[in-house]
């Protein structure tokens, strides 16, 4: 078969000036370096960022809920959140384990296209006129932040890749006596490595309680309902964390989450993280 040089796009990590990032086809055909590139929906770009995408998915996003809006005269939760979550939110999530953000910037990018949504529903009225804030329009519906989702996703891949359940991209996994299973952290030395899902995915599972990290993987060959399981269980703990999404640097500042540095966040690596207790799950 050969190879048609029109469709390929070389995408090149290395930025080392003594490196070659040209390639040559047999037939002669010099494919040279792209800024960006498209797999399988994602837009790829050779500094590491997802920006593009970001950008791209807002724009998409922005278009599919005015088209909701335009096409419903109703505000009600039961109908227009069905909605949301089949034509926007299954976009939002597309993939989110490769490319999503770790940057406060983007990730407000982001979240507020749920928070718009959200914010022009009748129940984010109250009856005195005033509107719900996003923190009370979540709980009230029941409805994880985009950034508790991302994260989710990423816990749940790791526990599958570690039951054979998904490819393993190259995560190292550790057990003790007293830890449990943990990821093996790798090293780093570029912001981009930090926020890659090859230390963001560690990061996030070790965090958990031993007793949802050692959670069976009952039926191996049952992978769904093996899975399905496992985020029962691991839902049942993230609902004791506060889920508290800053959309602007007002919000911030009533969060009640805190970084290893004493920063306000909502991610689930946290100083004050609740205790695993039985009872609840």
């Amino acid at each position: 078969m050969k190879i048609n040089g029109g469709k390929i796009v070389l995408d090149s990590y290395n930025k080392k000036d003594y490196i070659n990032n040209e390639y040559t086809l047999q037939d002669g055909t010099k494919i040279n370096e792209s800024v960006t590139a498209r797999d399988l929906g994602i837009i790829m770009e050779n500094n590491a960022s997802f920006r593009s995408h970001i950008n791209k998915l807002e724009c998409v996003c922005k278009k599919v809920v005015s088209m909701i809006f335009r096409s419903f005269v109703t505000r009600d939760a039961s109908v227009m959140m069905p909605l949301f979550k089949t034509l926007v939110l299954s976009r939002i999530d597309y993939c989110s384990v490769l490319w999503a953000p770790s940057s406060v910037g983007e990730l407000r990018r982001v979240e507020r296209i749920q928070a718009n949504f959200t914010l022009r529903l009748d129940l984010a009225r109250l009856p005195n006129g005033k509107r719900k804030n996003y923190w009370q329009r979540l709980k009230e519906l029941n409805l994880y932040s985009v950034q508790r989702r991302f994260e989710r996703y990423s816990i749940i891949y790791v526990w599958k890749a570690y039951h054979s359940l998904v490819f393993n991209p190259g995560i190292v996994y550790e057990r003790s006596e007293r830890r449990g299973l943990v990821c093996k952290r790798p090293n780093f030395s570029s912001r981009l490595k930090e926020e890659s899902f090859f230390v963001r995915g560690p990061n996030l599972f070790n965090v958990l309680p031993v007793e949802v990290r050692d959670f069976p993987c009952k039926d191996p060959s049952n992978a769904k309902e093996s899975t399905d399981s496992f985020k029962k269980h691991l839902d049942k703990y993230l609902k004791k964390i506060p889920d508290e999404p800053p959309l602007s640097s007002n919000y911030t500042k009533y969060v009640s989450g805190f970084d290893l540095n004493g920063k306000p966040t909502n991610s689930i690596v946290r100083l004050n993280l609740p205790p695993y207790s039985n009872d609840t799950l």
